[in-house]
């Protein structure tokens, strides 16, 4: 028995086989039998589009031809189809044409049958978010007169603090989702999350300052987000990127002290004239004025901290020089 143990995992290798070889072979599937198989089972693929003719978007798998028609492109439709070329794209093959060397596609059935999926998903995921939001409207003050007679009325400390804080609350509720990048503007950019188009706004990309998302994101990336609000009757989904990422307020008390010196760089000069300078992404010190000189954006300095408020969030100082080891 132990002989026979010993000698269970070797087998005989004939003359003129190949080195590796186990006695089991892959079956090599051609493209035709692929694109059927995945029209009877419904199934949903993806590939990069090849090109454009007129209004159709063309995919090719070997030596076939695979063709979207235009009233089968669905989603959000680009100004110029030519920018979907070289981007994956999801699709169900709808018909083959084998004497034609022909298949017609449907990127519109794909993503209405990944959007209703992913629809019921939120919908059984968001009843903590839900219950978040019910409470921020709850917060809001209810002005009397009609609707359109409203005015927009300025919350008071309290009620900003309560908002807040239920924001906080909703970051840490919503479900996360993998998103991809479908268009970048200044002020945040469209994701696609299982078919289902969500924002996600500059501020919540990164815990610092963000003033162009373009200048952070790109199309094409894929990253999870964390859904902190969802409207099911307009069908709007917004998203954060930053509630996923660790807050560096939360360890500021631990590596900053009040008559410390820091290294920071100068963000931005308030309407004040006050001077905010960056020692990390979100932690920033207030400065006074300079008197001696003006400082531009950018420009690495060192800074001493009179006052340091961790649970505000808030940073006194003053700037003590320019950083000598500035590049």
């Amino acid at each position: 028995m132990m002989l026979r143990s010993l000698f269970r995992n070797i087998k005989t290798l004939q003359k003129g086989m190949s080195e590796g070889f186990t006695g089991e072979k892959t079956e090599q599937m051609s493209a035709w039998d692929r694109l059927y198989a995945a029209m009877l089972n419904k199934e949903i693929l993806q590939s990069k589009i090849d090109g454009v003719e007129g209004e159709k978007l063309i995919i090719f798998f070997d030596n076939i031809k695979g063709i979207i028609p235009a009233d089968e492109i669905g989603g959000t439709r680009p100004k110029y189809l030519s920018v979907l070329v070289g981007v994956p794209v999801a699709f169900k093959v709808v018909r083959c044409e084998r004497s034609k060397n022909e298949v017609y596609l449907s990127r519109k059935k794909a993503i209405e049958e990944m959007a209703e999926f992913t629809w019921e998903e939120l919908k059984r995921d968001c009843d903590p978010l839900m219950d978040i939001e019910k409470k921020i409207q709850a917060a809001i003050p209810k002005t009397k007169g009609k609707k359109k007679e409203e005015k927009k009325v300025e919350h008071t400390p309290e009620v900003r603090k309560a908002i807040a804080e239920l924001n906080d609350e909703a970051r840490k509720a919503g479900p996360v989702r993998t998103g991809t990048v479908r268009t970048v503007i200044d002020s945040g950019c469209y994701m696609d999350i299982g078919g289902v188009t969500a924002f996600l706004p500059k501020y919540e990309i990164s815990w610092g300052r963000v003033d162009d998302a373009r200048d952070t994101l790109k199309p094409g990336e894929s990253f999870d987000v964390r859904v902190i609000k969802v409207n099911f009757e307009t069908k709007q989904v917004r998203v954060s990127l930053k509630a996923l990422l660790p807050d560096p307020w939360e360890t500021v008390p631990t590596r900053y002290i009040k008559d410390g010196k820091y290294a920071g760089e100068v963000r931005r000069i308030t309407s004040g004239g006050k001077v905010e300078v960056e020692l990390e992404p979100s932690v920033v010190v207030v400065c006074p004025p300079l008197s001696l000189h003006a400082l531009d954006t950018g420009t690495p300095v060192r800074v001493h901290i009179s006052k340091l408020d961790a649970e505000n969030r808030y940073i006194l100082g003053t700037i003590v020089g320019e950083s000598r080891w500035a590049s």
